[in-house]
């Protein structure tokens, strides 16, 4: 059985202010197989409750599943860059309230 690791990082809820008291996951997509990165990502993204949020750590900037999800979700999913280094990308999705 494939084991897919999150990790979590100590930011808060979906406001980015720290007021939840989760932790929001972190998901590295190097370690989800290419044959279902995209759909494991958007089925994430689906099960999303409001105001809920993850992050999304990648090599770069991945705008391929980032567009679909913004063509499946719509406005109903904030996409935030928050880090674009050399060799990696830390990428906040956020449900709407």
């Amino acid at each position: 059985m494939l084991e897919i690791p999150l990790a979590t990082a100590k930011k808060g809820g979906g406001c980015g202010c720290g007021c939840s008291t989760e932790e929001t996951p972190t998901w590295d997509m190097r370690t989800i197989p290419k044959a279902i990165r995209n759909g494991a990502i958007l089925g994430a993204v689906a099960s999303l409750k409001p105001g809920r949020s993850f992050l999304l750590e990648a090599p770069h900037i991945p705008n391929p599943v980032l567009t679909q999800v913004r063509y499946v979700e719509g406005e109903a999913i904030t996409i935030e860059i928050l880090e674009n280094s050399e060799g990696r990308a830390l990428v906040q999705l956020t449900r709407a309230e």
